[in-house]
């Protein structure tokens, strides 16, 4: 598989287009609306998007690397330069415009500890949207901590065994959540897509798994119609009478947009989609808004909160105005501070070639 695959910052342009566009333009009336309702419905799965891409990138990464001297120092510090100073960035900037506008204060040392999945699930009302927001970034957290402790000591069909079976059991926490009144756990419990990006990078990761899937891309192809055609469908009878069923949002709503995106990254990896397709992912402007979507994410709704304090009414203008002022802030924060900051996570010596092959490309 190639090192580099920039088809995927377009799919991660993808992702948060839809969270931004749900959050932003869902709220307000707009000329036209009605034709790109269909999507700003979808804006809530973005995450899973992410969570996908996030699951296969890093796990690909540490299988490439596991067998590297001082591989788990370099993972945990080149993710640590990734993530957490422009989150710190966030959160200080989080606690000043909660002062300022005097809104109600939630335990921040949760939110710098990353703890706030936990602490979210917990709660009878949302936090505040720019913080509420941060649930999966600390899912991803845990992810990161967990993967190379498990690559390096699990025994690797145990490995793969526990990530299908955590695709089974996590719908039905959702379900057992729901069914004991926690309504927040049962919508935040659900990083399905982490495990589903997991397991592609194993199997494309092995070469035989990897041939076998060139194979059967006609299968592959037509249960991603068979996906996109249930959704269709949800969208003509309205997927939000979906979310407003418990069993049905839950359990069948979650699994099924998880096992789409998966299967639509599984054809980008594949190096099978349509050359349209491939055309559009590599546009110079999508690549760019999935390079700086991690500070999208983060600053998108705060930057909305502030915008919307200061004006009397919002509007589709001031919404617009609010996701241009995000871009280019994104394009300052990349060039100036995140871009140097992975530059040096990526500069440890920690970790240095072993001839050793890796054991999972060697069928062990």
């Amino acid at each position: 598989m190639k090192q580099r695959i920039p088809e995927l910052n377009g799919v991660r342009a993808i992702a948060i287009l839809l969270v931004v566009g749900s959050h932003y333009f869902n709220v307000i009336g707009f000329k036209g609306r009605e034709l790109v309702q269909p999507i700003l419905n979808l804006g809530y799965s973005g995450v899973d998007l992410f969570f996908v891409l996030s699951g296969f990138l890093l796990t690909r990464i540490a299988l490439q690397e596991q067998q590297n001297s001082g591989f788990l120092a370099a993972f945990y510090r080149r993710r640590f330069f990734r993530i957490m100073p422009l989150y710190y960035v966030f959160l200080a900037c989080a606690i000043v415009v909660t002062l300022a506008l005097q809104f109600e204060q939630v335990p921040w040392g949760i939110f710098a500890l990353q703890l706030q999945p936990i602490w979210l699930m917990t709660q009878a009302k949302a936090a505040h949207h720019y913080l509420a927001i941060t649930w999966s970034l600390g899912f991803e957290e845990y992810f990161y901590l967990l993967l190379p402790l498990a690559l390096r000591w699990m025994p690797k069909k145990a490995f793969v065994a526990a990530a299908i079976l955590g695709l089974f059991l996590l719908p039905s926490a959702r379900a057992i959540f729901h069914a004991s009144g926690w309504t927040n756990a049962s919508h935040l419990f659900r990083f399905d897509g982490i495990l589903w990006g997991v397991l592609i990078a194993v199997a494309l990761f092995h070469s035989r798994t990897r041939e076998l899937l060139q194979q059967r891309r006609p299968w592959i192809i037509t249960l991603w119609f068979v996906l996109l055609g249930g959704i269709a469908i949800m969208q003509a009878k309205d997927i939000l009478f979906y979310l407003a069923h418990p069993y049905l949002s839950v359990v069948g709503v979650y699994s099924w947009m998880n096992a789409f995106y998966a299967l639509s990254v599984l054809l980008v990896l594949l190096e099978q989609p349509m050359p349209a397709v491939r055309w559009t992912l590599k546009l110079t402007p999508l690549r760019f808004i999935g390079q700086v979507s991690y500070f999208i994410y983060l600053f998108h709704m705060l930057v909305y909160t502030v915008a919307h304090s200061l004006l009397p009414r919002v509007s589709f203008v001031s919404t617009v105005a609010c996701a241009l002022l995000t871009l280019a802030l994104a394009w300052l924060s990349w060039n100036f501070f995140e871009a140097p900051l992975i530059a040096f996570g990526r500069s440890s010596r920690d970790s240095k070639p072993c001839k050793i092959q890796p054991v999972v490309e060697s069928g062990q």
